[in-house]
């Protein structure tokens, strides 16, 4: 369990440093979870109540739109896995997040990140650097899908995102591109 700790902590301290009784206090809270591809950690309409960060494999978030699932985002290996909205707000989730791959995750429960961040400062300044990072991507994520061009957003996925191009099925790769998997075809084609 030791190296699962040190990967979480090593997420957590991207966005801070911790005190010594704030570390072992995160790490007296964090479990591990095993989950098969297909299986969904949150569903539409349930309340979120754990932050996931993967240890391994691949998860995607998507909405529900009649029969059709929109993917919204996708996290791999030292990422983080939660349906945000749902967790802060502790409103029902819009979002499904399921597991693409079989997926180990180290997580925590709101109920815990929340008495954490009461109890350590340190741990308050964390979490709001998390969530200043998730407005930034979100900020990207509709630049990406109001201004560039399907090809161009193809191409920063590569670049950026290479590990998401090489996993997860074309049909969640279109969706999440905001194109018919017709269209993504012809731009690896043209590629």
């Amino acid at each position: 369990m030791e190296d699962n700790h040190n990967l979480f902590l090593k997420q957590i301290r991207n966005y801070g440093s911790l005190t010594e009784a704030a570390e072992k206090d995160l790490l007296s809270r964090v479990s591990r979870v095993h989950r098969m591809k297909g299986h969904r950690i949150i569903r539409e309409g349930q309340v979120a109540t754990s932050f996931f960060i993967v240890e391994k494999g691949m998860v995607r978030s998507f909405y529900q739109k009649g029969k059709t699932e929109i993917t919204i985002w996708f996290a791999y290996e030292g990422q983080k896995a939660v349906s945000i909205s749902s967790l802060f707000t502790g409103k029902p989730s819009r979002e499904t997040v399921e597991c693409v791959e079989d997926c180990d995750l180290l997580c925590i429960s709101n109920k815990d990140l929340q008495e954490l961040y009461s109890r350590y400062e340190c741990m308050n300044t964390i979490g709001r650097r998390m969530v200043e990072e998730y407005c930034n991507i979100l900020d990207d994520r509709v630049y990406s899908l109001q201004v560039m061009s399907a090809t161009e957003r193809y191409k920063d996925l590569m670049e950026y995102e290479p590990e998401i191009i090489k996993r997860a099925p074309l049909s969640n790769i279109a969706s999440f591109l905001g194109i018919s998997q017709e269209t993504l075809s012809r731009i690896r084609h043209n590629w």
